[in-house]
């Protein structure tokens, strides 16, 4: 799935995989702007991915890839 339906499925508040997060078995970076007013970057230092990597933009309100 892409566009516009898979990144509000992303943000949607209904929508958790934390489960999901929590068996990841490989190196996870996570990567988070800043600036995110959906997402505070809190969440991202706590994210439930075993020991993830946290990569933060400055003045960044989010990053998406390209």
């Amino acid at each position: 799935m892409s566009g516009a339906n898979s990144h509000y499925d992303g943000i949607n508040p209904e929508t958790d995989f934390t489960d999901e997060l929590k068996v990841f078995t490989v190196p996870t970076l996570v990567m988070h702007g800043d600036g995110d007013q959906i997402v505070p970057i809190a969440d991202s230092a706590n994210a439930k991915v075993p020991n993830p990597d946290l990569l933060a933009f400055t003045r960044v309100q989010s990053a998406r890839a390209a």
